[in-house]
This record gives structure tokens, sequence and C-alpha cells, in this order.
């Protein structure tokens, strides 16, 4: 158990410092940009992130005809509700960078690498509570803790499984990173060239 807690809370640290290399590389060789536009990116998609909730809250109510929503449950309505949610969730974010991109005033020429950065933020803070979980997952499991069914399969799966799961984990990290900053470029763009890249 000792080993099986260390494990997936060093992968916990992994997973919330992985965005580090990538940004770090582009620091130094990219194209320069406003440092605070990463912190815009952050609070972009914070804002974000609260009408998608309650919007993606509301039409699981009026789809399953239900007060509360209920978990997933297998059914083809299910994953059509999960899709519509991620959809909701990454136009609010699109439209907040592009809020935030339209009123700092930024110049054109420079547009790009601005709006590289700011889907950097966007990465940055998307996802880092998985990495809060696995770490207080992995300290529970170091302390012989298995009150709950994910530390009992924790504690159960065999250590090759674990390391594959645990670094599928880690390398999606950075290839989100990757997307939204993919995503911040196009944005830019929308701005800059043609509304089609929004």
């Amino acid at each position: 158990m000792l080993l099986r807690g260390l494990l997936v809370t060093l992968s916990g640290f992994l997973f919330i410092f992985s965005p580090g290399l990538p940004m770090s590389l582009l620091v130094r060789r990219g194209p320069s940009f406003n440092r605070d536009i990463v912190y815009w990116g952050i609070g972009a998609w914070l804002v974000a992130l609260l009408p998608s909730l309650f919007l993606q809250s509301l039409l699981r109510q009026i789809l399953q005809n239900s007060q509360t929503p209920r978990g997933l449950s297998g059914q083809p309505m299910d994953y059509a509700l999960t899709l519509a949610g991620a959809l909701l969730t990454a136009f609010f974010v699109a439209g907040g960078m592009y809020l935030v991109l339209r009123f700092k005033r930024i110049k054109a020429t420079t547009l790009p690498p601005n709006g590289l950065a700011l889907g950097f933020g966007v990465g940055l803070i998307a996802q880092v509570f998985t990495g809060l979980s696995l770490v207080g997952a992995g300290f529970r499991l170091m302390f012989g803790d298995a009150s709950t069914e994910t530390l009992v399969s924790l504690a159960q799966v065999s250590y090759l499984n674990l390391l594959l799961a645990l670094l599928a984990l880690i390398l999606f990290r950075p290839a989100l990173l990757a997307v939204s900053a993919a995503r911040g470029v196009l944005v830019a763009r929308a701005l800059n060239e043609h509304p089609l890249f929004f």
C-alpha cells in the first residue's frame, strides 16, 4: 500500500507541474507576449465555468425530466448530454478568451503569441483539481485508508495497470495544455484575420 500510495502521490505532483516544461520552452524560444495574459486565461476559465456548469445542470434537468440530475446510467442520452456539456464549456471558454483579447487592446502583430499565452492560462487551471485529488488519494493510501471504492480499486489493481493509467493521465496534461494553447491562437486569429477561426 505504501508503494502504491507513493506512486499515486508522485503522479499527482507530476500531473500538476507537467505544464511547466512546455511553457518554459516557449518563454525561452518563442515570441514575446505579456506574461500577465496567462493569469487572464486562468480568470477567463474560472469565470466561464460558472455559466457553463449552470446551463449544463439546467439542460440535464430539462432533458431528464427530473429536479435532481442523475449520474451516468449508460443511456445514449447521457453521452449526448456529456458531449453537449463539453461543447458548452468550450464555447464559454473561447468566448471569454475572445473578450479578454479584444478588450486588452493588444497590437495586431502580437495577437497570436498573446492568444497562445492566454490558452496556456486556460490549460493551466483546467484539470488541476485532478492532480490535487491524486495527491490526496496517494497520501490516504500511504496511511492505509481504503474507505472509498476508488481507494479500494487503487489498492487492488496490478502495478502494471496502475503505472499505465497514471502515465496516461500525466501525458494527458501537457496534451490538454497544447490543445488549449492552439485554441487561444485560433481565437486570436479570429480577431485578427477571419471570424471563422473562432
